[in-house]
């Protein structure tokens, strides 16, 4: 995209537009949008006179024209050509020099361009568009919503906007599927395939992002809007930030837009869903003995490119702890956790478990979760189960003594633990049920 300049509208006192001048030059002297153009300056001399100081880096193209608009974010065909602009070329870069406009905010470009380019994207070359009368600055002249080089393609005159293409003939875009897509936050970068399914068309669509997505923009990289299909296909890519935070299931709705220069029409499915699972969440999990002894605890377990990590939360009090966290003392003990999408395994550190009531002796217990599957067909009766939002398996729990002593209170008992996703965030003291898969 060619150099674009920022113009506020406060003028008039000198003090005013020498400041007014420095505030132009910070950001255009950071910007490169086209290679060969390379903004030097932008001064304001004299009251309602701005002066752009550029040298072309190439050297090759002699043509520079300076095209002016008020909002940014419009298409090309919304710039206008500067036509009183004055171009003076000095020994060692150009000067255009021009009168301000009374505009509350204004944007310029420079542009150079030679008689093979095309500046306006229509499918013109520039020597084409004079030949035909065209609009060099304008991809759609006559304003009939087809650029001049669609019209030139399918015989229709570019200059009349009652002469213009039957739609039909027009290439259709559309997504490649209707299938909502899902995908893990740490999958990084996903896509979302785009098809011309009558014609092998080739260049730019354009998309946006509807207002019916939940997923927060800082949770993907930034999307450009544009997409470049190359011989009736193309893909947008999609970048997933894994923040480790737990959220609630969101999802990405992106819409095709229509061509404003009737390069193209849209076919269905026009729109395309991306459900965005979070891989953070916290889970319910049950811990179950021989004897049918049941123990609740809950625990936060994230994944993210890097590997695996989690903790046991313990809650606040005695009274809530046996009510809710089960004997597991108040606090967060973290977790050793080895997740794949077939295996689980966690293992815990040392655990206060209290006083035995018999002998005055401190213990503490250690867990180890275990989901793995059967090694053999001898060996079926393990307890196994890897789904999305339940896990199921062994833990073995391990009571010692602090500090060694009193080893005859040391015991390894095996339950059944069975671990469900709860919702995207617990309340303290409060355990939700969740319906697995």
């Amino acid at each position: 995209m060619p150099p674009t300049l920022h113009r506020p509208s406060d003028k008039g006192l000198a003090v005013r537009l020498r400041l007014l001048a420095l505030i132009l030059f910070v950001p255009v002297s950071l910007m490169r949008a086209q290679d060969d153009i390379e903004i030097l300056d932008v001064s304001i001399p004299e009251d309602e006179t701005m002066r752009i100081d550029f040298v072309d880096r190439d050297q090759v193209n002699s043509n520079y024209s300076l095209l002016t608009v008020v909002d940014l974010s419009a298409s090309i065909a919304a710039w206008s050509l500067l036509e009183d602009a004055e171009l003076e070329a000095f020994e060692t870069f150009f000067r255009f020099e021009v009168a301000l406009e009374a505009d509350p905010q204004r944007f310029f470009r420079v542009i150079s361009f030679g008689d093979a380019s095309d500046i306006d994207g229509d499918g013109l070359t520039n020597t084409e568009e004079e030949q035909l009368g065209t609009n060099v600055y304008v991809a759609d002249t006559d304003g009939d919503g087809f650029s001049d080089g669609t019209e030139v393609e399918y015989g229709t005159d570019p200059l009349d906007a009652e002469s213009k293409p039957d739609i039909s003939v027009l290439p259709t875009i559309s997504f490649s599927s209707d299938d909502i897509a899902s995908y893990d936050e740490s999958a990084g970068s996903v896509f979302i395939d785009l098809v011309s399914s009558d014609s092998a068309f080739s260049g730019i669509v354009h998309y946006q992002i509807s207002t019916l997505s939940s997923l927060d923009a800082g949770d993907h990289a930034s999307l450009s809007g544009i997409v470049e299909l190359e011989n009736g296909s193309g893909r947008i890519e999609l970048i997933l930030t894994d923040d480790q935070v737990v959220e609630d299931v969101e999802t990405v709705v992106v819409d095709l837009v229509p061509s404003e220069a009737g390069l193209y029409r849209l076919a269905y499915p026009e729109r395309a869903i991306v459900v965005v699972q979070d891989n953070d969440s916290y889970w319910v999990m049950r811990l179950l003995d021989e004897d049918g002894n049941e123990t609740s605890m809950r625990a936060l377990l994230q994944r993210g490119s890097s590997g695996a990590s989690g903790i046991l939360i313990g809650s606040e009090g005695a009274a809530e702890a046996k009510e809710f966290g089960g004997s597991l003392a108040e606090g967060d003990w973290p977790l050793n956790v080895t997740w794949t999408e077939t295996e689980f395994s966690a293992q815990s550190g040392q655990i206060p478990l209290g006083s035995s009531l018999l002998i005055d002796a401190e213990l503490q217990r250690q867990f180890s979760f275990e989901a793995t599957p059967p090694l053999n067909a001898e060996d079926p009766e393990r307890a196994y189960l890897m789904e999305r939002n339940r896990i199921i398996g062994e833990v073995v729990e391990k009571v010692t003594s602090v500090g060694g002593e009193s080893t005859y209170l040391n015991s390894e008992t095996r339950h059944l633990f069975v671990m469900i996703r709860a919702a995207s965030s617990i309340e303290k003291g409060v355990i939700p049920v969740v319906e697995g898969d």
